[in-house]
């Protein structure tokens, strides 16, 4: 929790020694702006406090003094304060995936032909952290309804019907008697 005009947050820990909350002053390292609360994963043994317009927070909760440090998200992906706002979680998500810290990023225009994409970013993993994104993959959606892969996992075989089946279906409806007004 931040301390509004200050550089000092309150960081609450759950005590299983003490049975009950127990609140540690700690740094807060974003002075010029708000963040905004997307979410929360834990990696690395660590928790990351999520914003999703322009960063992560992070810390080792379990430290005798935790410190609160800020990781950017990937270059070119952060927005302005409040734009998109409400909307952002349709389109970007931060989680943990084969044990590794990801950002999604699904967004129009940034391609020559204006077509919608996606982009997986992952956060380099060497110890403890890393504040350096890697950009596993991007592709339009386009590109990926088209891949074999994609068209074998979510193909979906249609029954087939012949006009005959139809007709007969239509045939074997219970005849309703009609009303007269």
């Amino acid at each position: 929790q931040p301390v509004f005009g200050s550089d000092k947050a309150v960081l609450l820990r759950f005590s299983s020694q003490v049975g009950e909350w127990v609140s540690k002053s700690v740094t807060y390292p974003l002075l010029a702006r708000l963040h905004n609360h997307d979410g929360v994963v834990s990696c690395y043994g660590r928790l990351w406090w999520v914003d999703l317009s322009w960063s992560l927070v992070t810390c080792d909760p379990f430290a005798d003094d935790p410190v609160l440090t800020r990781v950017k998200l990937p270059e070119g992906t952060a927005l302005k304060y409040r734009v998109a706002w409400g909307l952002l979680d349709k389109h970007r998500c931060v989680g943990v995936s084969a044990g590794k810290l990801r950002f999604v990023d699904m967004y129009r225009n940034r391609n020559s032909n204006g077509a919608a994409q996606i982009s997986v970013w992952t956060l380099a993993d060497y110890p403890p952290y890393s504040t350096e994104w890697m950009l596993e993959c991007e592709a339009t959606f386009a590109e990926i309804c088209n891949d074999a892969t994609y068209r074998e996992v979510f193909s979906v075989e249609r029954p087939k019907h012949s006009r005959l089946s139809e007709q007969q279906t239509i045939r074997h409806r219970p005849n309703r008697p009609s009303r007269s007004i």
